[in-house]
């Protein structure tokens, strides 16, 4: 190969992957909590539940009103946060929408939908196996973070105590606030368990860090009145 055509190659393959740094900043960007950076340098308000746009719609003829039934205790490998490909396309499978999810903070308004595998493409998933948002024990969510395909949970390392998250299900909402966060191995099923003292709480779990997730990042809250 002559200088000028491996010039020419190496050309091409700088421009694609200066047009993939792109993509992804500009993905990243988008979805970046700017209210949150605005409000920390007193330039505006924090955001409010009100503030937030409802989510996309789900795929329509994907979705159905029946609920699987949960067997047996869940796991953390029930989580699938580990499928992280990057451009995958979303599956083609039924959906269950239990309702949606809204963290202001952050400025996160999505689907909840049920199971917490592919389904997480579309939302947050809420694991089978434990409580339903509002009921009595611990209600697991999870969601990806990875950085174009599915990034839900992407900012969820900025809670702290005190953030509120909104859950909606049959025409309801449950409102829970924010008590602990903190990093597991991904083999601690404990925190799928309802805690000590707790009776009515909330667990929201992703993968950290972000881009080399050795652990799980959890969040705990608790129902507001209970």
């Amino acid at each position: 190969m002559s200088y000028k055509a491996r010039r020419r190659l190496s050309r091409i393959f700088i421009g694609i992957g200066l047009g993939i740094v792109a993509v992804v900043l500009v993905v990243n960007l988008s979805a970046y909590p700017w209210r949150l950076l605005l409000s920390e340098l007193g330039l505006a308000a924090p955001q409010t539940v009100e503030e937030l746009p409802d989510p996309k719609p789900l795929p329509s003829g994907q979705t159905t009103d029946a609920l699987p039934a949960a067997t047996g205790e869940g796991t953390m490998e029930d989580l699938q946060l580990e499928e992280s490909a990057g451009a995958r396309t979303q599956p083609d499978i039924t959906l269950v929408q239990l309702g949606t999810i809204k963290i202001p903070k952050i400025s996160l308004s999505e689907n909840l939908v049920s199971g917490t595998g592919e389904e997480m493409y579309y939302g947050v998933g809420h694991l089978t196996t434990s409580a339903l948002p509002g009921e009595a024990g611990n209600c697991v969510l999870a969601a990806h973070r990875n950085l174009i395909a599915a990034h839900a949970f992407r900012y969820l390392d900025k809670l702290s105590e005190g953030d509120q998250v909104i859950l909606t299900r049959g025409g309801e909402t449950f409102t829970y606030t924010v008590y602990a966060a903190f990093t597991v191995r991904p083999d601690e099923g404990w925190v799928l368990d309802l805690q000590p003292d707790e009776t009515h709480m909330l667990t929201l779990i992703t993968c950290t860090p972000a881009l080399n997730p050795t652990h799980r990042l959890i969040v705990w809250a608790r129902l507001d009145g209970a």
